[in-house]
């Protein structure tokens, strides 16, 4: 026992859900009280394997780099989708949540983060040299959506892709879009509702 009067296999079970992101000690707490309490062994036994299961299976799509049980994910394997439209975003959950929308039917690439200096986070950290190549070898795209959050830094890393692509746009004959303003400052793409979100795409504005 410690001073939070824990035995020793609850203290590591609420370890460990409290260092991931949004959940903090109290929540760790009560999730590990509901696991072991109120939850059936069987499903117990279930949640661990699903994430162990998602833990070994799930890798990056190769060609948009959004998540994948291997090769290609859904949307880049999908024939109805509109592939001379590529929409740049930050993460998945920027995919999940224009998905979630309803409103936009072309494809994606996921850069894996924004660029930000003091974090040590450089162009180079990003999806971003994996994107000008499939520009390079997809005749197919005529359009880039650059859909980042309102933040500072991914405002910034929006503008420096934006130049990237302004002097490749004739050689690679594309257009170059950006979301309609109207997104709260410092918002990220993830929580915006569905209307609003759905207008930013519908609304783009021409760079």
């Amino acid at each position: 026992m410690d001073g939070s009067g824990l035995p020793a296999a609850m203290r590591r079970l609420v370890s460990e859900l409290a260092s991931l992101p949004g959940i903090g000690e109290k929540n760790a707490i009560r999730l590990a009280f509901h696991i072991i309490f109120k939850t059936s062994k069987d499903k117990a036994l279930r949640l661990s394997q699903a994430v162990r299961l998602a833990r070994d299976e799930i890798c990056v799509c190769e060609t948009c780099f959004h998540f994948s049980s291997g090769g290609k994910c859904s949307i880049c394997d999908s024939a109805g989708r509109d592939f001379s439209t590529v929409c740049v975003i930050e993460q998945p959950l920027d995919l999940i949540a224009i998905e979630q929308s309803g409103g936009y039917k072309g494809v994606y690439h996921v850069l894996h983060g924004f660029i930000s200096p003091i974090d040590g986070i450089g162009p180079e950290d990003l999806k971003l040299r994996e994107f000008i190549k499939r520009l390079q070898s997809d005749s197919r795209i005529k359009e880039v959506i650059l859909a980042t959050s309102s933040r500072i830094e991914s405002v910034a890393t929006s503008n420096f892709i934006a130049e990237i692509l302004k002097k490749r746009a004739d050689k690679f004959g594309i257009k170059i879009y950006r979301i309609s303003q109207g997104i709260p400052a410092g918002s990220d793409i993830e929580h915006l509702d569905q209307t609003t979100l759905r207008n930013a795409i519908a609304d783009r504005k021409e760079i």
